[in-house]
């Protein structure tokens, strides 16, 4: 094959734009650049990736083949192999009529990896698979799934839990990922029909539960009604840090309404959540984590390890591009506990959370370590107890470079209508510097920043400008 050639033929631009998977470089458009990238993963310079668009396990000429098909106009994406290039779970007694219980069906496809033609499983566009209990996938690797907007959905009076239904039997998640590598799901969602099931704080009821799920992606997927969580990323083994998620990506993906949190992240390596934003204080995204309501904490993404996971749970996230909107507590998370730490919240749009009056409500709350949040749109929030930001632990967290607009509403704490609160933590490392806060009035002390008295002496809040002042000292934040 001459790589000049092929690159000859191809227009500057083709007619496949962002969220294809033909954009290698993730420059929001298919061009000649990730033509030669595909070359260049064909004599295995690089990981192939998507680039194996045929699905046959290797990047090669075929698959370049496909990129120039793309410039006449042709299809150019995984996710859009022809439909007799895999299996179908309907070929295993699937109705996926919106009333047929199709548990067994697809519990049966699931456990049929090995036949699976080119590695991929196919649902039936747009159709509503019905499942009275839980189904797994385990022990797997190397394959694609392709929802083609099917939805998994709850049976009404499904269990969620032993403790929390009495007489129910397995366990409560509609899909249990354990133990997969190298994977795709694509654009198959899931609907947790909170409103006819026992909503539950336990751990039983979540949509998508995640253990030691490695090199994976989930893209284009809705979850919804969850009666726990919309999504949980766990270890198999708390104690052992080798059993823990890693580089797992979640690309243009929603979760709504959910009875505990949209998103838990407990234990996890490099877990990103992407998408890309149109607007600023009250725009959208492409990526949403909104309407968590029930139960504390309703956070639309928390990062929380659990006291006894081992040390450090989270290594490794990044937010960037999503909605986090109208979740009655906490936007997004983070905790300290068992050394979640490296998380970054960027180019991300924040309104309207902290309505259920939590301990803690705010936009943004961080208690990590080496936590950055940094140009994203923050508008105007329900309620929050502390400040709008909040760094309340941890150590070397940094708020740069946002643009903050809105009143915060008045908070619990005597009146505080902060926009910064750093909490009571010892060692003075937060920073909230050279961001850009406008509509902003101070409460009844004239301050709009305040550090905690038990601790947070000598954070840094510097070069911001306040309603058009650059403030220099800021004054403000006792």
């Amino acid at each position: 094959m001459h790589h000049r050639l092929i690159v000859f033929l191809l227009p500057l631009s083709l007619l496949h734009g962002a969220g294809s998977l033909c954009d290698l470089n993730n420059d929001g458009q298919v061009n000649v650049v990730d033509v030669q990238l595909a070359i260049s993963q064909s004599e295995g310079t690089t990981p192939c990736g998507s680039a194996d668009l045929n699905l046959n396990g290797k990047c090669d000429a075929v698959d370049i083949l496909r990129f120039i098909n793309a410039s006449l106009g042709q299809a150019c994406a995984a996710a859009q192999v022809p439909a007799g290039d895999g299996s179908h779970v309907t070929a295993y007694g699937a109705k996926c009529d919106g009333s047929t219980d199709d548990r067994a069906a697809l519990q049966a496809a699931f456990n049929d990896r090995a036949k699976w033609q080119n590695d991929t499983l196919i649902f039936p566009a747009g159709k509503t698979c019905m499942i009275g209990q839980g189904i797994t996938l385990q022990n797997i690797s190397g394959f694609t799934i392709l929802g083609q907007g099917a939805t998994i959905k709850a049976k009404n009076g499904m269990c969620t839990d032993a403790g929390a239904s009495p007489g129910c039997t397995g366990f409560g998640p509609l899909v249990q990922i354990q133990d997969v590598d190298s994977f795709t799901i694509d654009n198959l969602d899931l609907d947790g029909n909170r409103a006819n099931r026992v909503s539950a704080q336990r751990s039983g009821g979540h949509n998508y539960n995640i253990f030691k799920a490695t090199n994976g992606t989930f893209r284009n997927i809705d979850s919804k009604n969850s009666t726990t969580d919309g999504l949980k990323i766990d270890a198999t083994v708390k104690n052992d840090l080798r059993t823990r998620s890693q580089n797992i990506s979640i690309i243009d993906s929603e979760f709504h309404n959910s009875y505990r949190n949209n998103v838990s992240v407990i234990s996890g390596v490099n877990i990103r959540f992407l998408g890309t934003c149109t607007g600023t204080f009250t725009g959208t995204c492409t990526c949403q984590m909104t309407g968590a309501n029930g139960q504390d904490p309703e956070s639309g993404i928390d990062f929380e390890p659990d006291g006894n996971e081992a040390s450090p749970a989270i290594d490794g996230a990044l937010v960037d591009g999503c909605l986090v909107a109208n979740n009655l507590g906490n936007g997004i998370t983070t905790e300290g506990r068992a050394g979640a730490r490296n998380i970054s919240i960027t180019n991300s749009i924040f309104y309207g959370n902290g309505g259920g009056g939590g301990p803690h409500n705010a936009a943004i709350r961080l208690t990590g370590i080496n936590d950055r949040v940094y140009h994203n749109y923050v508008g105007v929030q329900k309620a929050v107890r502390w400040g709008v930001l909040y760094i309340q632990a941890g150590s070397n967290n940094i708020i740069e470079n946002n643009f903050i607009d809105g009143v915060p509403p008045v908070g619990s704490n005597s009146g505080g209508r902060y926009v910064i609160y750093f909490g009571n933590f010892g060692d003075g490392s937060g920073e909230f510097k050279n961001n850009t806060i406008t509509n902003i009035h101070t409460n009844a002390s004239g301050n709009w920043c305040r550090q905690g008295a038990a601790g947070g002496r000598g954070s840094t809040v510097r070069g911001n400008t306040v309603n058009g002042v650059m403030q220099a000292p800021n004054p403000g934040c006792p």
